[in-house]
């Protein structure tokens, strides 16, 4: 475990994002459909930023996972215990049903109005040892003195956790490997304390074919869940409408860390390499994209081919909205679209901002611009995203 810092930031309790407000939208599905409106994209900010607890204003990738609140995390594995009932009290040992006896300390919780409860199946229940199987536990500031169980229960008592105190490291090399100053971005969580991220932008932005800007991002993700490795992402990020960038190339998308945790300037070296791969490659099938014209029957086929038109009139109408948002975005009726339109480019970054940020608007999910962050980074967001881009670039 690594050793605790002399201040840690405690995560502050976020308030939700509000959903975003909606788009333009037409007053028929047949002007929907023809997307000659001019389109607003609420003010959004890149999935990972939006998941973050800290974003930018950090030196050192330490200071950031310090400020993001994941230094000084206490960890446990214990061994698991189960609670079967037996129908008596495991402390008086009157049965269910039963009042409990005078001196009984379980029948001071909740109890009735003469001081003295009757025994109910939760006042019954004994612990029993499971053998080989534990459990990790961990506490921080924002749990107080309470223990959280993190993750599903293990098989293996040996496990070594890693913290990203540790991980950090391998960022911080990869920076000093670049030649050049980064900047260090985001650090937060992963939809649960099991997995921790923390972020640094690339020195150097490319633009695709000369005009659209996107920023390079390296993200280690530090997992402490059974049988899920602790990697390096690369993430492109497009900055006129931040989105983040889901491309499947032949390059890998990411560099597989030590389980021991062990890793060093040699693992920095090789994930560094590979980035650098995985970037380039990106940039050269992006730039062929831009370059790339894409008519708007064309663009339409490839909307239904991702959402099929529902039969439900109600989710008909509203279908041809999306429709006609989307195609108003690929035929440049919005300023961050203007320079790419009606290219297999503009097509793509369409669908992204559906699904990483639009889909969010008037949903009735809890916190839904978390959740549609999360999707398009892992989920249903991701796999359209990536359907989308298999369709563009055959």
């Amino acid at each position: 475990m690594a050793e605790k810092p002399t201040t840690t930031a405690t995560p502050k309790p976020q308030k939700a994002k509000e959903a975003p407000k909606a788009a333009s939208a037409e007053k028929t599905p047949a002007e929907a459909s023809k997307g000659k409106k001019a389109v607003t994209i609420p003010k959004v900010t890149d999935a990972l930023s939006t998941l973050a607890t800290r974003v930018n204003g950090s030196k050192t990738g330490k200071d950031l996972i310090t400020k993001a609140g994941l230094t000084g995390w206490d960890m446990q594995q214990v061994p698991m215990v189960a609670m079967p009932t037996t129908g008596h009290c495991s402390e008086c040992q009157k049965p269910v049903g039963e009042r409990h006896a005078a001196d009984c300390q379980i029948a001071l919780i909740d109890p009735d109005e003469s001081g003295i409860r009757t025994v109910v199946e939760d006042d019954t229940s004994i612990p029993v040892a499971v053998p080989g199987v534990w459990q990790l536990l961990y506490r921080h500031d924002s749990t107080g003195a309470e223990w959280i169980p993190l993750g599903t229960p293990i098989t293996r008592q040996n496990r070594k956790f890693v913290t990203i105190e540790q991980r950090i490291t391998v960022l911080s090399d990869m920076v000093k490997a670049t030649g050049k100053p980064g900047r260090w971005h985001a650090a937060g969580l992963l939809d649960g304390p099991g997995e921790q991220f923390a972020s640094f932008r690339m020195p150097d932005a490319i633009k695709v074919g000369g005009v659209d800007e996107v920023e390079l991002r390296i993200v280690l993700v530090n997992s402490l869940v059974a049988g899920q490795p602790s990697r390096v992402l690369f993430m492109p990020v497009r900055t006129a409408v931040p989105t983040t960038q889901r491309a499947i190339l032949h390059a890998p998308n990411g560099f597989t860390l030590r389980a021991d945790g062990a890793d060093g300037p040699t693992e920095a070296s090789e994930a560094l390499t590979a980035a650098t791969a995985y970037f380039a490659e990106f940039e050269h099938m992006t730039t062929a994209m831009l370059q790339a014209e894409f008519t708007t029957g064309e663009f339409e086929t490839l909307f239904d081919h991702l959402w099929k038109q529902p039969s439900n009139d109600k989710l008909k109408t509203d279908w041809y909205r999306k429709r006609g948002l989307l195609t108003g975005l690929f035929e440049g009726n919005h300023k961050a679209f203007a320079p790419i339109k009606n290219t297999r480019w503009a097509a793509w970054q369409a669908v992204q901002v559906w699904t990483e940020h639009l889909t969010a608007v008037g949903s009735v999910l809890e916190n839904p611009v978390e959740q549609a962050a999360l999707s398009a980074l892992f989920g249903e967001g991701k796999n359209v995203s990536e359907k989308a881009w298999k369709t563009l670039t055959a």
